[in-house]
């Protein structure tokens, strides 16, 4: 089980920080845009995340390349 934490640094908005427990899988790639978050667990999954934390893409990677 991983826990995928956002805080940003500066920001307009209070409580703009949140995490995305994922059950079973283990976050090992983090990446940072300027409006997204992605991660990539042990399970080949590439999710990606708006600034507010939804999730708005899962793609099994090792299915999409093979």
């Amino acid at each position: 089980m991983s826990t995928l934490m956002y805080c940003p640094f500066s920001t307009w908005a209070n409580n703009s920080e949140w995490s995305m427990r994922l059950e079973g899988e283990e976050v090992k790639v983090v990446a940072l845009g300027t409006a997204w978050v992605a991660a990539i667990t042990n399970f080949n999954f590439l999710r990606i995340f708006t600034e507010g934390g939804l999730q708005v893409c899962q793609i099994n990677i090792f299915n999409y390349y093979s």
